[in-house]
């Protein structure tokens, strides 16, 4: 004989997905399924949908609740006064189920032993695993959750635990939830790979994927709960995620990032920018400037970043421009902006039959999580450039010995010269004062006039 499950489904404004949720578990291999469907203060049309389409329902049991929005944390924590199943499992709305999902994750809480049983999530518009999976690891599952809501629970377990009010409107109560039923009631959770649940991706989601601020915020409210009792494995989980994950935030967040061209007269450029183009990992862009701009500002995302190389330059010329203005640090081509708001400015010349070259090429983000990457490129260049200054110091000083030495071999044979001059005169003088000298010339003029 096979035992009661409870399967509940919350929805609020799904009016896409709710009738395709339903009818995946109407479509369930296992049968004995208890419904509840609870809508949760919709304003679109989901709450006729839900009830046209239970209509069709093939449970005995099939309940619809409606009320006012309250929120997904007291909507859900109503169920545990009406299930009466051995399991229970909800389900999110815009998700659906495939056909076997309840009975593989029955089966596999009965050969295990299993408390809860979760399976893969994956994105029916691409099939594509939107989380990974695998065998339980409690260290991985305290540095993140990998656990959806919609995974099969042993009542029994669950007691009188209840999903946070804290939650509310903030998302991750799930997480709060299978943590506080693994650490504090000793759950077993197991990994059932026979089958998987169709996840959406929503753009509009409450859930806090992409903001690391508030995840955190959450995050940290979570571990507070189990720091007492865990102090090892909450210490691990930090040093995990500020360590680690937080740097690879640069990542996720400059891919949504765009640089953004302003041209103006003077210093005083527009709000908006005449050109923005996607950030990528090493571009080159050409631009028609119209002649007569004469600053250029460019900001290159809105977050801290860190490039290799950024070259402003003449097109046709192939004349650089200088920066004159930033709030990065500028060494060279590298530029590090280590505050939000970053801005490079320059002075430009451009001619009409030119055209403005930006070129780029970021630091490679999956080596700025190594420790101390920034530092260590900085140091590389910087002894680089100690080791050209060094040459160039070791040439010069070379190049000004040897002219110093031509220079002193120069006057010494000018002093050479210049005694040798003082010698012949004082000699050409001692000759034509002589005696020797006078009376033959006198002799020589006495004739000069008789002719």
């Amino acid at each position: 004989m096979t035992d009661l499950i409870s399967v509940v489904v919350t929805c609020y404004n799904h009016e896409d997905y709710i009738k395709q949720c339903l009818e995946s578990i109407f479509k369930q291999t296992y049968k004995n399924i208890e419904l509840y469907v609870f809508n949760d203060g919709s304003t679109d049309k989901s709450p006729e949908i839900i009830a046209e389409t239970l209509q069709h329902s093939p449970f005995a049991c099939t309940q619809f609740i409606s009320h006012d929005n309250q929120g997904v944390v007291p909507t859900r924590n109503q169920v545990f006064d009406l299930a009466q199943g051995k399991y229970l499992l909800f389900v999110d709305s815009d998700n659906f189920l495939q056909a076997n999902y309840v009975e593989e994750l029955y089966q596999t809480a009965q050969s295990e032993q299993a408390d809860i049983v979760y399976a893969p999530l994956i994105n029916p518009d691409n099939h594509e695993q939107v989380v990974a999976g695998g065998a339980f690891n409690l260290e991985r599952f305290i540095e993140g959750n990998f656990i959806d809501m919609c995974s099969l629970i042993r009542t029994s377990i669950i007691g009188e635990t209840r999903f946070d009010n804290y939650f509310n409107y903030k998302g991750v109560e799930d997480y709060d939830f299978f943590m506080t039923l693994i650490l504090d009631k000793q759950a077993k959770a197991v990994f059932c790979d026979s089958t998987f649940l169709n996840y959406r991706v929503l753009d509009v989601s409450l859930s806090t994927r992409g903001n690391f601020k508030k995840y955190y915020h959450l995050y940290a409210y979570i571990l507070n709960k189990h720091i007492v009792t865990y102090p090892k494995e909450v210490g691990r989980a930090l040093t995990y995620h500020f360590n680690s994950l937080t740097k690879l935030d640069i990542e996720h967040s400059i891919k949504e990032e765009y640089l953004e061209v302003y041209l103006a007269n003077s210093t005083d450029f527009p709000e908006q920018p005449q050109y923005k183009f996607p950030i990528r990992f090493k571009d080159c862009l050409s631009l028609a400037i119209s002649e007569g701009y004469s600053h250029l500002r460019v900001r290159p995302s809105h977050i801290p970043s860190f490039y290799e190389n950024f070259k402003v330059s003449s097109q046709t010329y192939q004349t650089e421009f200088l920066p004159n203005l930033s709030n990065g640090i500028v060494d060279g081509h590298s530029v590090i902006f280590e505050d939000f708001h970053p801005f490079i400015d320059y002075k430009i010349n451009i001619k009409e039959d030119d055209n403005l070259l930006i070129s780029y090429k970021r630091y490679n983000i999956n080596d700025i999580v190594a420790q101390d990457y920034i530092a260590k490129c900085l140091a590389r260049d910087k002894f680089n450039r100690k080791e050209e200054l060094n040459q160039l110091e070791a040439q010069t000083t070379h190049l000004i010995s040897s002219l110093k030495a031509e220079l002193s071999q120069k006057y010494n044979d000018y002093h050479q010269l210049s005694q040798d001059y003082h010698r012949l005169l004082q000699d050409y003088h001692t000759v034509i004062g002589s005696r020797r000298w006078t009376i033959p010339t006198k002799i020589i003029n006495f004739f000069r006039r008789k002719k």
